[in-house]
Formats: structure tokens, sequence, C-alpha cells
């Protein structure tokens, strides 16, 4: 399988109904919100959905990074109504220490290696204020071989204890398929490398799938809630 290109995608990406704006999203703005947070970088913000769900909820401001042109271009498009609340980037210059919080959506799964993970996560700790806090969402590595109401992997339950492992994820709506390539990490994997970049995980979240889908009812979404403390 060849590494998804984010940017060829971003178009096709950006239209599915993702069951993650009903279920991960506005969980995440309340944990944002409990802990009294007003500054957020939402690290790989993709078309800026979670950030637009943020700066809705609150008065306060974001900043959206992204590697890939379409999707800061989109982002930027999306955004726009928030005047000078929000703003797109695709580097993290000069943000060192800025941010009350950082998210992490759907983000780990494109990282292929310990190194990447380790890198991303580092920068993340990098732009937050002391005891910032780092919420970062996935889809559960315990039940990947699981249908959902909108996604579906060709991942095998054999191998997960293989870190890194790439497959393939099939995201639909009921009127359009987009088709990428993920990465596994283990639930111990992704503990360990949250402590090992200097992060103690508060709470973890285990969220179910919409009620009326008619898929097996295992839970397709973790969030991990972590605060930097070294």
């Amino acid at each position: 399988m060849k590494p998804t290109d984010w940017n060829s995608i971003a178009s096709q990406y950006s239209t599915i109904a993702d069951a993650r704006l009903v279920r991960v999203f506005p969980e995440a703005v309340r944990l944002l919100l409990d802990r009294g947070c007003s500054s957020l970088l939402d690290y790989g913000a993709g078309d800026g959905r979670f950030v637009e769900a943020w700066l809705d909820s609150n008065g306060g401001s974001a900043v959206a990074y992204d590697p890939a042109p379409e999707m800061r271009r989109m982002a930027t498009s999306r955004l726009t109504r928030f005047l000078h609340r929000a703003n797109v980037v695709g580097d993290l210059e000069g943000l060192d220490g800025r941010f009350d919080a950082v998210t992490f959506h759907a983000v780990w799964m494109c990282l292929k290696d310990r190194s990447v993970c380790m890198s991303c996560l580092h920068k993340a700790k990098q732009v937050l204020r002391d005891r910032g806090a780092f919420i970062a969402s996935v889809t559960h590595p315990c039940f990947r071989d699981k249908q959902f109401a909108t996604f579906r992997t060709s991942f095998a339950m054999e191998n997960y204890g293989t870190e890194g492992a790439a497959f393939q994820v099939s995201m639909f709506d009921g009127e359009r398929v987009i088709e990428f390539v993920d990465h596994h990490w283990s639930l111990g994997e992704m503990s360990r490398q949250l402590h090992d970049s200097g992060f103690a995980i508060t709470e973890l979240l285990e969220l179910p799938d919409v009620e009326d889908a008619p898929w097996p009812r295992s839970f397709p979404w973790l969030i991990f809630v972590a605060e930097k403390v070294a």
C-alpha cells in the first residue's frame, strides 16, 4: 500500500460526512472547555472542521496547522468568518509555549514509524504552555477489525502487536467513498509514546458509534487526554 497523499485527496476527504463530527468533535470541545482552555493549536487540522467547531463554541482563539497546502487552502476559506480569532499555518515556527491546548485528531494513524510519531509529539509539547492539555483522537486500535457507520478497515487483529503496520481504510457516508492508508499503533504503544515525550495521561474516553448504526456495538473512537509535565 502506498502512503496517503493528503494534498491530492483533500477535496474528497472534506466532503465525507464523517461520524467524528457528531461523536468525537463535540466531546473534544467539552474537554477543552472543562479545562478552561482559550487558545488552541489543532495539529493536522485538515480542512479546519474541528477549529470551526471549537470557535463556534466559545470566544477563544485557534491556529490550524497542516502540512498539506490544499488542506490549508480549504481551512482558510472555512475559517474566514472568524476574523482575527483564527490563523492557518504550514509550520510551527515562533509558536513555542503559546497554547493552552493542542488537539491531534486522526493524526497518529497517518504516521508510519515511531521516530515520526515522537517528533510530532515533541513539536506538540513545545507549543504548549506549562501543564497544557493534549487531546488526541484515534480510531480505536482494539476494534479495527469491525465495520462502523462511516468507515471500515482491512486491519487483521492478529497484527495488533505490529506497530506501524499499514492498513487500508474505506470511509463512506452513503453517497461518497474515499480510500486511504493508515498505520496501526497499539493502545500500549501510544501510551508509551506520550510518556516518553513528556506527557502524563489523565483520562481515556471510548466513544460509541452513532445510535442508528447497524454495525456491531463496539467502540470506533478513542480519545487520549494528557498534560504536559516535562
